[in-house]
């Protein structure tokens, strides 16, 4: 087999495998599943090899070239309507971040405690770069209180015991 290219995210490489089996060339990832399980992996092991047979390899890379070149964009916006993505109640550009407060305290939760905190994340709040103004997705389900009340006691629990240890002289940085 012959490397046609190198990624270093499984789903990059996964997109490219994908494209050259459209085009019928078999094509087999290496390294896939080192990156897939430790991602600081993939710069040691030189990232995913996308491999293909060598009386491919001529085809594969006017593929590949095509790809990077952007060729098929205009194909995948035939195929692909793209008015499903979310878009400003305000200015109507899809220019928008999705903030996801719920999930960074759930993290901090688990650095600082040991526990995971598992949250429903189903009410996105969405900031517009263009407008600059915020609001949240109405046609998603709800929080319910006990949601809340979840947060506020765990993250209440995590200072009081982070409170406790510098009280009880525990350093945390040696």
């Amino acid at each position: 087999m012959i490397t046609v290219a190198f990624c270093h995210e499984p789903i990059e490489a996964h997109i490219l495998k994908g494209r050259l089996e459209a085009e019928g060339i078999l094509t087999v990832l290496y390294n896939e599943y080192y990156v897939g399980i430790d991602w600081s992996m993939s710069i040691a092991l030189g990232g995913i090899s996308v491999q293909v047979h060598p009386s491919s390899e001529v085809e594969a890379r006017s593929v590949l070239e095509k790809v990077y070149n952007g060729e098929y964009e205009e194909l995948l916006a035939e195929e692909v309507e793209f008015s499903a993505l979310p878009t400003c109640i305000y200015c109507a550009r899809v220019d928008i971040d999705n903030i996801m407060w719920l999930s960074k305290a759930s993290l901090i939760n688990h650095f600082l405690l040991g526990l995971p905190l598992v949250i429903p994340t189903s009410r996105h709040i969405y900031n517009c770069k263009a407008c600059r103004k915020y609001w949240i997705a109405h046609d998603m389900r709800p929080y319910y209180l006990s949601s809340y009340v979840v947060v506020i006691v765990l993250l209440a629990l995590t200072l009081s015991l982070f409170v406790l240890a510098v009280g009880l002289g525990v350093q945390f940085i040696s």
